[in-house]
């Protein structure tokens, strides 16, 4: 877990965001501190916050918003909001503008994932949908729709991983992300 952090806070550093990197740093020792001694703040659910403010694009904005308003009500123990939140993540895509060269390929998909977790609900809806940290089967085929037919790639690495597995997780994959997506701009 610690060479996942490692790499995250290295494409901070490589880039000259020393400060952000140093932030995060502080973060993840804050919250293994916490975890392993007993002393120390739980805080990783800020990291996808300060990894949208490295790569400054209105997608990273809105997926570090949605991690930090989701770790927080994890960690104050409210699980109402639980269906509203998966709403959201699955909409969030949407936020970067929708390609309209994608959009055929993007149906095709969302037909296929509809058509399979119809098809097979023990197999996609227990292993796979819920696997994923979605209680709403139906979720999967709108998300994977927005995923695909969003202008942004970034969306594509959210999808891998869900809307609620471990933050560290997500940080990781939404660091990399924004990394693969800012290079193809």
């Amino acid at each position: 877990m610690l060479a996942l952090y490692l790499y995250s806070f290295f494409l901070f550093g490589r880039s000259g965001q020393r400060l952000l990197g140093a932030l995060a740093v502080a973060l993840a020792g804050l919250d293994l501190a916490h975890d392993y001694l007993g002393v120390g703040v739980k805080a990783l659910f800020l990291l996808p916050a300060v990894s949208a403010l490295y790569w400054r694009s209105k997608i990273a904005c809105a997926y570090g918003a949605y991690y930090l308003v989701e770790g927080a009500l994890k960690e104050l123990g409210t699980l109402a909001a639980q269906p509203y939140l998966e709403w959201a993540w699955a909409l969030l895509p949407l936020t970067a503008g929708i390609s309209r060269k994608a959009l055929v390929k993007a149906v095709i998909a969302s037909a296929l994932t509809l058509t399979a977790v119809l098809a097979s609900p023990y197999y996609m809806g227990m292993i796979f949908v819920f696997g994923l940290g979605l209680s709403q089967v139906l979720l999967l085929p709108l998300a994977v729709f927005a995923a695909l037919s969003s202008k942004s790639k970034y969306s594509l690495y959210a999808l891998l991983v869900g809307p609620s597995v471990q933050l560290s997780v997500h940080y990781l994959i939404l660091s990399a992300a924004g990394y693969v997506d800012r290079r193809k701009q």
